[in-house]
């Protein structure tokens, strides 16, 4: 992958590459990190789900795992900067300079959003999460 910034690490997918699998093969992924990737202690996670009126639930990896349907779906994910070295072109603007592979399509999965707020109570009525 052509590599646009080491730390954070940030590569994108050869674009010439794309075309060739609806499915874009794991290793040529486009990465994209604002932030190092958090090493996460399974046993000690929680997913905290904060209340508009300041309640908050917490939930295991292994609540999440038992109590939730596992849900997978191809989901493409596009970087807003993709194709930003051709507005350097018009003007200077700020950002790392993505070619046009900072796309990809990948088969996602987990546990859908949806169940985790009706789990919590958070119907569709509720305005802040």
């Amino acid at each position: 992958l052509p590599v646009r910034n080491f730390k954070p690490f940030n590569a994108e997918t050869v674009a010439e590459l794309i075309p060739d699998n609806f499915i874009t093969p794991t290793e040529l992924h486009f990465k994209r990190h604002h932030h190092p990737v958090p090493d996460i202690d399974r046993e000690k996670f929680r997913l905290v789900i904060a209340y508009e009126d300041a309640n908050i639930l917490q939930i295991t990896l292994k609540d999440l795992e038992k109590n939730f349907k596992y849900v997978e779906k191809p989901i493409t994910l596009q970087c807003a900067g993709n194709r930003r070295i051709d507005l350097y072109q018009v003007e200077e603007c700020q950002g790392l300079h993505w070619e046009g592979g900072a796309i990809s399509t990948s088969v996602w999965g987990g546990v859908m959003l949806r169940d985790l707020l009706n789990f919590a109570g958070m119907g569709d009525g509720s305005a802040l999460v």
